[in-house]
């Protein structure tokens, strides 16, 4: 029966259902709190109107995300996790939510949904797993030179890529770049003595592509430097801010562009004597070189310098970023958010009350739309404009007000009422809709609350195998705003105790094809008889039986009787189950042979003349009162050796047979059972006696 006070329920997750009460605008609200485990051993707590989404990522691969990744659950503020972690999310309403990974590196994506659909359930925990696989993200570049020609670039050449020195080349030799960022770079040759040329391009473009080795080969032809020759230095000093990452190209006398760096110098062999011309290019436009052509004379043997100076200044941003804010007030707000476009471009969620930044957009007048409105709420404005200026935020607001919404769910009542003996001391699971299983008493109660209107299915679970429950799997309907009443009525019978129960036999000592009468009393923990409890009976023999069968079932002062017989010789020992316990008392019963006794019953006729017939009948009687079914019976003369022989085996039930005498006199005439293994030897010495005439 409802009494208006709710019970505290056992939670799956080891908290507990505890009762909470709090005023809200002059009204007791109660509800209900689950303390369940969070990670590393700490208590969180499940409002009773809300559940918790746990997280998991689990990264795999050659190269994983260095920074990790951002969960973001329906329109609510990202939160960042980590590439192998596990994030927990709470205070999420009952219902269907979507849960989506974002922030993977260009070398990683998700094996599976994302998103991902999950149903929160009330006080519960649900699980959302994004495994990643990550590829890798670098390649190799290898550098050959294959030089030509009489007098080769003693000390070989230097290596740029994208603007950077990479270390020196030998004039036919190959250096291999590794950790290389996929996608296009610049490689060309520096230090190139000026007696020699590169066929082709110097400044070559090369694509790189990740876990692969790519390759670019300089084919350099050099020919007999001139007699008289000195060496060029050509420095460059790059200041200033946004400086140009790719470096510059500088040119002597209009020949063959070669890479240098932006702080760096590179220098030229074998330059004849005479006045040389050299050329700085490739200079980014945000940076001016003091001279870009600048006259140098060589001596003979001697180092000539030319120094660029280059300043740079900074580039001005030309994108800006647009700030997108939700307001949103009254009862039921929408629980997934909302969505926004700038431009009628891709759509991204945002928060009911929140706020997302969306960076590099153009500057200038921008529309953004919001949507993904409910039906219940309205919005100032749909459309807003944001004018982009550089390097600064517009900030866009939408003001969304919201209605209350009718009740769409219910409620579940669920009560157990247990009777019987030693009912389940553990108590009950439930679920709803195959969902967690929550714990019930024996005789308890709990309510669901947030039921969607519709059909369900309550069931309960983890009953003991000696309770039965009538309707274990029920069918409910639940009414919007109402409560529905699910009872559950369980019978549980007692429990047998193997020490408390008794078995004991009435003999330990009976004659083959006898009986015994073995008597069982089945108890339970405390002692007392449980009544209809099933008793199977077993023997470790051959030949034995139980009547009227092996099983029985006790009476309500706990007993049940066998009756045990056995057609083999042999020490018995009988085992007795109860309600499927063995119960500790095994009684043991030796089966031996049956004595008998023979009688000479019969000598007929009383005297008779030598070689004439003599009928002799006898009896051979178990300490049972039957006849053996087995075994002779021999009848013989004391004077001489004549008789007969009647076995059993072949002749059951026979008591006579016949023979002569010849010897005149008085007979004494004897019978012998023997040869059974299942009864005892016994004999007529006594006998009776008869009379051959001497036939004079």
């Amino acid at each position: 029966m409802r009494t208006g006070r709710r019970t505290a329920l056992r939670h799956p997750f080891h908290g507990r259902l505890a009762v909470t009460a709090k005023r809200l605008f002059g009204h007791l609200v109660v509800g209900l709190a689950v303390g369940v485990a969070a990670c590393g051993g700490d208590s969180l707590t499940i409002p009773s109107n809300t559940g918790v989404l746990e997280v998991t990522t689990l990264t795999t691969g050659s190269e994983p995300d260095a920074d990790g990744y951002t969960v973001q659950v329906d329109a609510e503020q990202p939160q960042a996790i980590g590439v192998s972690a596990t994030l927990d999310v709470a205070d999420l309403s009952p219902g269907t939510h979507n849960v989506g990974l974002s922030g993977l590196a260009d070398n990683c994506s998700v094996s599976g949904d994302n998103p991902q659909t999950v149903t929160i359930t009330v006080g519960d925990k649900t699980s959302a797993a994004f495994n990643v696989v990550c590829g890798a993200t670098t390649g190799a570049l290898q550098v050959s030179a294959q030089t030509t020609g009489p007098s080769p670039d003693a000390d070989g050449y230097s290596i740029s890529l994208d603007g950077t020195d990479k270390g020196p080349l030998d004039a036919n030799g190959s250096v291999t770049l590794s950790n290389l960022a996929q996608g296009s770079h610049v490689v060309g040759l520096s230090g190139v003595s000026s007696n020699c040329t590169i066929g082709g391009d110097n400044l070559q473009a090369v694509t790189v592509t990740a876990g692969e080795t790519a390759t670019v080969t300089f084919a350099v032809t050099c020919v007999e430097p001139p007699a008289a020759v000195g060496v060029l230095r050509i420095t460059t000093t790059t200041g200033g801010a946004d400086r140009d990452p790719n470096g510059y190209q500088f040119s002597v006398d209009g020949g063959q562009a070669q890479p240098i760096g932006l702080n760096t110098s590179s220098s030229l062999t074998n330059v004849a004597v005479g006045s040389h011309t050299v050329v700085l290019s490739d200079i980014a436009a945000n940076c001016t070189v003091d001279s870009g052509s600048q006259d140098v004379t060589i001596a003979t043997g001697q180092t000539s310098t030319v120094n660029f100076v280059v300043n740079c200044s900074a580039i001005l941003p030309t994108v800006g970023t647009i700030r997108v804010e939700t307001n949103t007030s009254g009862p039921d707000q929408d629980p997934d958010g909302y969505t926004f476009a700038i431009d009628g471009g891709q759509s991204q969620t945002i928060g009911a009350n929140s706020s997302k930044n969306v960076p590099n957009v153009a500057v200038g007048l921008h529309a953004v739309a919001l949507s993904g409105i409910a039906s219940n709420c309205t919005v100032d404005d749909d459309s807003k404009d944001a004018t982009v200026v550089p390097g600064a935020t517009a900030t866009v607001t939408f003001n969304v007000t919201c209605t209350a919404l009718p009740s769409t769910s219910g409620a579940l009542h669920i009560t157990t009422s247990t009777s019987g003996s030693d009912p389940d001391g553990n108590g009950y699971k439930f679920s709803v809709d195959g969902g967690p299983n929550h714990n019930i008493g024996t005789n308890g109660e709990a309510f669901v609350d947030n039921v969607s209107a519709g059909s369900h299915r309550v069931e309960l679970s983890d009953v003991a195998s000696n309770c039965t429950v009538a309707d274990q799997s029920r069918a409910v309907t639940v009414t919007a705003g109402a409560t529905t009443e699910v009872p559950f009525v369980i019978t549980c019978s007692g429990v047998p105790s193997a020490s408390q129960s008794t078995v004991s036999a009435d003999r330990d000592n009976m004659p083959v094809g006898g009986s015994a009468t073995i008597t069982v009393t089945v108890r339970n923990s405390n002692g007392d008889p449980l009544n209809s409890v099933t008793v199977n009976a077993t023997s470790d023999g051959s030949g034995d039986s139980f009547s009227p069968s092996a099983t029985a079932t006790t009476g309500s002062d706990g007993m049940a009787t066998f009756t045990y017989s056995s057609t083999a010789l042999g020490k018995r020992k009988i085992t007795i189950s109860a309600g499927g316990i063995t119960l500790g008392d095994k009684p043991e019963i030796t089966v031996r042979q049956s004595a008998t006794t023979t009688t000479v019953t019969g000598v007929t006729p009383a005297a008779t003349n030598p070689g004439e017939s003599v009928h002799v009948t006898f009896t051979v009687t178990t300490e049972l009162g039957g006849t053996p079914t087995s075994g002779t019976v021999t009848v013989a003369s004391d004077i001489e050796a004549a008789g007969c022989i009647v076995d059993f085996s072949t002749n059951p039930g026979a008591n006579s047979c016949d023979f002569t005498l010849s010897t005149p006199g008085t007979h004494t005439i004897t019978a012998s059972y023997s040869g059974s293994s299942q009864f005892q030897d016994s004999s007529d010495l006594a006998g009776m006696t008869h009379v051959v005439n001497s036939g004079t």
